[in-house]
């Protein structure tokens, strides 16, 4: 993480922000072929990579730009994803 420190003009009120880098990637596989009524389905479903540059405007308040790309054996697509994430 990056961390820096800004003041208002006056430099009364310090503000504290922090920018990241999120990254991860997710493998879906089923555990089971068989999904009943003579319906199956692959073994491997999907493979999500996901790269993004984050903002904490507070600590349960952060922001998100990234870019997704998403792998099925039949088709591959890419995204551009923002999000917002609070906790409570």
């Amino acid at each position: 993480m990056v961390t820096c420190n800004s003041a208002t003009s006056n430099g009364s009120i310090v503000v504290h922000t922090q920018s990241y880098f999120a990254l991860y990637n997710e493998l879906f596989i089923n555990g089971q072929k068989d999904v009943g009524v003579g319906r199956t389905v692959e073994f491997y479903d999907r493979n999500r990579f996901y790269a993004a540059l984050g903002y904490a405007l507070k600590d349960n308040v952060k922001f998100q730009l990234g870019w997704m790309q998403q792998t099925i054996n039949s088709w591959s697509k890419d995204q551009i994803q923002i999000s917002m994430h609070h906790s409570f």
